[in-house]
């Protein structure tokens, strides 16, 4: 797995101030066994941010859900394209596959998969954990997601100081 990890976040910063954008760029070999390393980058790089435990949680566990569809139904041999970004106000990430790309089922998030189902949680664990995401198709499929980002003024002075 490659990775490049552009900038490192400012000293003293918090994800609700306005700033540019940091992003850790991964390329995951298309191998479920390489997922353990990819999450264990995106939650290191989160938790650089200060940011909420569950939101890093939420993010993580979204990350790999798209990275395991893109590696179970891409039917590609290339890495499967990570960028994970941390802007003011919001955590968001763009996973993309270089395959066939899919037609996802419509989420009704009232309505929970069957758990006997061997597929379909993913994407609704995705719904369910991110504030909105986007699912496109442009040579592969193409996941976007993104997440609403604050914190507790106890937390930002913890940090702070």
């Amino acid at each position: 797995m490659k990775a490049q990890h552009l900038p490192e976040p400012p000293s003293g910063h918090r994800p609700d101030e306005p700033t540019q954008s940091c992003d850790l760029c991964l390329a995951v070999d298309p191998v479920v066994s390489a997922l353990a390393g990819a999450r264990d980058l995106v939650r290191s790089f989160l938790r650089g941010f200060g940011l909420p435990e569950q939101t890093v949680f939420d993010v993580v566990l979204s990350v790999q859900e798209a990275c395991k569809n893109a590696i179970r139904f891409s039917g590609s041999e290339r890495p499967v394209d990570v960028t994970v970004s941390v802007r003011a106000g919001e955590v968001g990430f763009v996973i993309r596959d270089h395959g066939v790309g899919f037609a996802p089922r419509p989420i009704e998030l009232g309505t929970h998969p069957d758990p006997g189902d061997a597929q379909g949680r993913g994407l609704f664990l995705m719904h369910c954990l991110m504030d909105d995401l986007e699912i496109t198709r442009d040579r592969g499929a193409i996941v976007r997601a993104r997440k609403t980002v604050s914190l507790a003024p106890d937390q930002a002075r913890r940090r702070a100081g």
